[in-house]
């Protein structure tokens, strides 16, 4: 599942609004028995 997450690299250009709400979609599809919201997006 890591791998699907977007990757950032800090680049100019690069749009962090646009990472965060990748990021957001991928991780809220995550459902990890004993894992909670916060763990999993650390």
């Amino acid at each position: 599942m890591i791998k699907l997450l977007p990757k950032f690299y800090g680049h100019q250009g690069e749009d962090t609004n646009k990472h965060l709400e990748e990021f957001h979609i991928v991780y809220s599809s995550m459902k990890l028995v004993e894992v909670s919201e916060d763990q999993l997006k650390l």
